[in-house]
């Protein structure tokens, strides 16, 4: 499943301790815009419109900013009309905004349209919560879908952006927050953290991102296999796509 957030909808995922004046973090998430290019999603940690906030917003003008604030990296028609995948890579280790913060949608590279200010070496410093749906602990609240919200304590690449993309169970050397988003309240944390997430308002369930294409399934059946095999089962799941044992 996926959630749809309305206006006064957010979930809460914790502090991440990983992403504070880290170098380098990955995190990605599946969103789609919903209600015009005039709506906007928030997905992001820390005092909203200050100088101590790390955050992706998809902004009313087509746009979406990838703030280590206050730089940022603007990637303009990024307007996703159904649920696509972003896969955000920060390193503070390198030279330039560019290659400092690097985004994949749906498996592709994609390179800023601009760039304003120079990122620090470093994210922010704040203990607040990342939020999805809201920025900080007020304003600008979301309107749109957001599913399988994950972090991971290091810098991944290209290989990862695209199997994290077809794929379901994400790699879990690193993985400190995966929140596939609608299954429970409070919103389950699966990286083993066991941090579980708050949920605010209302936010309405709907289908999720489908499973990849590589797989061969049928993205709206849930494959049984009988017998089942003894021992440890296996789920492959991305809530709306299954495959059971």
């Amino acid at each position: 499943m996926a959630v749809d957030l309305g206006t006064g909808d957010s979930i809460s995922a914790g502090r991440i301790t990983e992403t504070e004046s880290a170098g380098n973090f990955t995190y990605s998430f599946w969103a789609r815009r919903i209600g015009g290019n005039n709506k906007v999603i928030n997905i992001g940690k820390g005092p909203n419109y200050t100088n101590d906030e790390f955050i992706a917003l998809f902004h009313t003008d087509a746009a979406l900013y990838l703030q280590n604030r206050p730089a940022y990296n603007t990637y303009s028609g990024i307007t996703p009309t159904k649920l696509q995948h972003f896969f955000v890579v920060w390193d503070g280790s390198q030279g330039t905004n560019a290659d400092r913060m690097k985004l994949w949608v749906d498996g592709v590279f994609k390179s800023p349209t601009s760039t304003n200010g120079t990122f620090a070496a470093t994210s922010p410093s704040n203990t607040n919560n990342w939020q999805i749906g809201i920025r900080a602990s007020t304003g600008g609240s979301s309107s749109g879908e957001v599913a399988e919200f994950k972090v991971w304590s290091n810098s991944l690449g290209e290989s990862e952006a695209k199997s994290d993309y077809v794929g379901v169970v994400p790699s879990r050397d690193t993985l400190v927050c995966w929140r596939p988003l609608g299954w429970a309240d409070p919103d389950p944390d699966y990286s083993g953290q066991s941090v579980d997430g708050t949920v605010t308002g209302t936010p309405t369930l709907v289908d999720g991102p489908p499973i990849a294409s590589s797989f061969g399934f049928d993205e709206d059946i849930t494959y049984t296999v009988s017998p089942a095999p003894t021992g440890h089962g296996l789920l492959l799941a991305t809530q709306r796509n299954q495959l059971v044992f």
